[in-house]
């Protein structure tokens, strides 16, 4: 009788644990994915577009006063536009090209 209670509460311990774990790994995930927008645009974006979105070289548009639906800036990270070169390639995932729209449109004013 002793040995079956520890053996429930063994198990009903390690179901806890594991929930637990659950929630903290899909948190991390959410994380990683907000800082691979900002290291992706680090990265591929602000040498032209500057740190803030504002710098202008190249001709590179002011992303702060930009009004581009998701779907068109995704566009034009895929497809390139006047001077900028296409980046589609440099996106693994759809989770990352979702990642650098979120962190393009928070530059905005």
């Amino acid at each position: 009788m002793v040995l079956r209670f520890l053996v429930v509460l063994f198990l009903f311990s390690s179901c806890q644990s594991d929930s637990k774990t659950g929630s903290v790994d899909l948190e991390e995930e959410q994380e990683d994915v907000a800082l691979s927008g900002d290291k992706l645009y680090l990265n591929h974006c602000s040498n032209c577009h500057g740190l803030d979105g504002k710098l202008g070289n190249s001709g590179a548009k002011d992303l702060s006063v930009s009004r581009f639906s998701d779907a068109e800036i995704v566009q034009i990270i895929q497809e390139g536009k006047n001077a900028m070169p296409p980046l589609a390639e440099l996106m693994e995932s759809k989770q990352e090209m979702d990642s650098v729209v979120e962190y393009v449109k928070r530059l905005r004013k």
